[in-house]
């Protein structure tokens, strides 16, 4: 309507408005029809329908209207009506549920001239006080409380709060202290207001609520005309409060399984850990082997510079050859302590950009001494330049741990030499990573079922490390897949998307 009188187009607003006055006169919303009825018949004579005007003129809807086409507009009830108005927008913008009561406390006492408001919601087929707020000792400034379950039963009259409840209808008591309907109840006889109003909140035929106000001080603060006006607050807040109830249930269902979601990638994180340290324990006599080699250089060469530095004259460069030797050996060997600890921390890591080769490189360093030991060759051919990637470090090791200790086994229980590939190469936008070996391979009705939990080829396997794997390969972006080698074996392929 605002917008069709800003442009010029009366039949326009014309039509809206009597529309608008059917539409509330449906609700019962007797003053606010009236003033969307004026109007309509304004804008209509300003149109030229000058039948239409006649019409609403001599309709029972519109009888008391046409006395004076200019006043029904300016009157005290149309101000009032778009008072309210103004103050349903202020309340239906707000979503939160503890924003938007606060704010509809504070509209209800401002509009209607209460010093004390209190809240009841439909919680479970029963009214709850949710909120109660009055004017300062002071007069000054609003403070909003929520009642305590003990304290609800005095917080209103709960004879007056429910009859608007059932009878879904305001109640009004003009001067409770002179009131007979509801003499009998406590809190009128303990907290003698003067003005009482109960006003239900209705959404969709349904009753959410009631909201209670009073005025302690002077009689008939409140009035029918003021009670139907205020109807149109009501069935705004009660559509606000309904959308804001459900979008509290929305964040506290997202809350609900976010926090799932987080006990389940701990639990994910334990388990992947268990399955590190299970590999770990499989690998000990190779870690020591790896380990062993470098401590072993460390305590040779430390002694042949301590013999060259002991001489009569110290040989100082080959002294220093030694030195370096010592340092080389001694940093090959923390490298395995801390590929090592690495693998064997628990926790979700944060993924990063890194380069899968060098990643790679790290696993095939501590595995080497495992496959010498079972006589297995190994043949790596990576890409010269870096496959980078977003990944968490840790997981993708443990995926080529679990995935080339694998093979070793598998080869390990098959007869004839084994040998070991792995390579690296681009493939379109993925980095693809292939752990090739010439063992048994897997049946084609295995494979089908090679990734599921829980499945196992071993006797005394748990079938939880290729599950593993392929979650954490898909929970980067990727894909992990298995197909047969030539003449014999089996191929994982890892691939990732480049960055």
């Amino acid at each position: 309507m605002a917008a069709a009188r800003t442009e010029g187009f009366p039949n326009v607003e014309a039509l809206a408005a009597e529309r608008a006055a059917a539409l509330v006169a449906e609700r019962g919303l007797t003053i606010v029809a009236e003033a969307y009825r004026a109007k309509a018949r304004d804008a209509y004579d300003r149109w030229g329908a000058r039948g239409k005007v006649a019409q609403l003129e001599n309709a029972a809807l519109a009888v008391g209207l046409a006395a004076d086409r200019a006043a029904a507009p300016t009157s005290l009830d149309a101000l009032y009506v778009a008072s309210v108005v103004r103050a349903s927008q202020v309340v239906s913008n707000e979503i939160l549920l503890d924003d938007l009561i606060e704010k509809l406390m504070a509209v209800l006492m401002e509009q209607a001239g209460a010093d004390r408001v209190v809240l009841f919601l439909a919680r479970d087929g029963q009214l709850v006080a949710a909120a109660e707020t009055h004017i300062d000792d002071d007069g000054q400034g609003l403070s909003v409380v929520s009642p305590s379950p003990e304290a609800a039963e005095s917080a209103a009259p709960l004879s007056i709060v429910h009859a608007a409840f059932r009878d879904r209808a305001p109640v009004l008591l003009a001067d409770a202290r002179h009131d007979e309907t509801f003499q009998n109840d406590v809190y009128l006889t303990s907290a003698q207001p003067r003005s009482v109003l109960a006003l239900p909140l209705i959404k969709q035929n349904q009753v959410i609520g009631v909201a209670y106000l009073e005025n302690r001080l002077t009689a008939g603060v409140f009035t029918p005309r003021q009670a139907a006006v205020l109807e149109l607050l009501a069935a705004q807040a009660a559509i606000s409060l309904e959308n804001a109830r459900l979008y509290s249930d929305l964040l506290a269902e997202h809350q609900q399984r976010q926090m799932a979601e987080s006990a389940l990638r701990s639990a994910q994180s334990d388990l992947e850990h268990a399955a590190r340290l299970t590999t770990m324990g499989e690998l000990t006599a190779s870690i020591a082997h790896e380990l062993g080699q470098p401590l072993t250089a460390i305590v040779g060469n430390a002694n042949a510079c301590l013999r060259w530095l002991s001489r009569a004259e110290p040989n100082l460069d080959r002294a220093m050859q030694s030195a370096q030797a010592l340092v080389r050996d001694g940093k090959r060997a923390s490298d395995v302590v801390s590929s090592i600890r690495g693998l064997s921390k628990n926790g979700v890591g944060e993924k990063v950009a890194m380069d899968l080769n060098t990643a790679l490189q790290e696993v095939l360093d501590i595995l080497a001494g495992e496959c010498a030991r079972r006589s297995i060759a190994l043949e790596v051919s990576l890409t010269p330049e870096p496959l980078s990637v977003i990944a968490d470090r840790v997981q993708l090791q443990q995926v080529f741990l679990n995935l080339i200790l694998n093979a070793v086994q598998a080869m390990s229980e098959f007869a004839g030499r084994g040998v070991l590939k792995i390579t690296s190469g681009i493939d379109g936008a993925d980095a693809r990573v292939e752990i090739e070996d010439n063992g048994p391979g897997v049946s084609s009705d295995r494979q089908a079922k090679i990734f599921d939990a829980f499945y196992t080829t071993k006797s005394g396997g748990l079938g939880l490390g290729l599950s593993l794997c392929r979650s954490i390969v898909e929970g980067h972006g990727g894909r992990l897949t298995l197909r047969d080698a030539q003449p014999s074996g089996a191929v994982f392929e890892a691939a990732l998307p480049l960055v």
